[in-house]
């Protein structure tokens, strides 16, 4: 059942896994995310609080085990990104088997 489960998942994801949508992936995650982590850190270095309690706050939600944030935006969001660099529609190419 667990090796069934994870092939379902390496051939659902697989598709994504490319050099093309990796920079639209990322500008994705730094949309949603990454702004976080680097509040967190450059907040403390320049005394700014409220950019230490945002990101922080943020992260925090992110964390939380009910947070759907991956599948939900920025999965979605890198395939906008996608769209809008390439001007094409992300096409997921089918199993061979």
């Amino acid at each position: 059942m667990i090796k069934r489960m994870i092939k379902k998942t390496w051939d659902w994801a697989k598709p994504y896994l490319t050099w093309r949508m990796a920079p639209c992936l990322a500008l994705a995650w730094v949309i949603t995310n990454g702004w976080a982590y680097v509040f967190i850190v450059v907040g403390p270095m320049i005394g700014a609080t409220w950019m230490t309690v945002a990101g922080s706050t943020w992260a925090a939600i992110l964390w939380m085990p009910w947070t759907l944030e991956k599948p939900l935006i920025t999965i979605p969001l890198s395939l906008l990104f996608y769209r809008l660099f390439y001007r094409q529609k992300f096409i997921k190419k089918e199993p061979l088997s």
